[in-house]
């Protein structure tokens, strides 16, 4: 019998995003300022291309999504322990 692939997702709705992220975001493991780093969008070709939709903090070897389309992403209390 073969395993069923799940796949994960994440729904943010738009009462979750606030202001626009600045150079540095509050990491959501650690609560000290990091540097907000973007991933690269890969295009078709396999090329890759700069891009400002998720925007992220590492902390240690880990990485935290901290923005959406350049807008900080509000978390509560609850969603932060959830990964703690």
């Amino acid at each position: 019998m073969k395993k069923k692939k799940i796949e994960s997702f994440v729904v943010i709705s738009n009462d979750k995003l606030g202001d626009k992220v600045g150079e540095y975001a509050i990491c959501p493991h650690c609560y000290k300022k990091h540097i907000v780093k973007y991933a690269d969008k890969v295009l078709s070709d396999g090329s890759r291309m700069p891009s400002k939709i998720l925007g992220f903090v590492q902390c240690g070897k880990s990485s935290y999504v901290v923005a959406i389309n350049e807008l900080l992403w509000i978390k509560s209390k609850n969603e932060n322990k959830m990964h703690s």
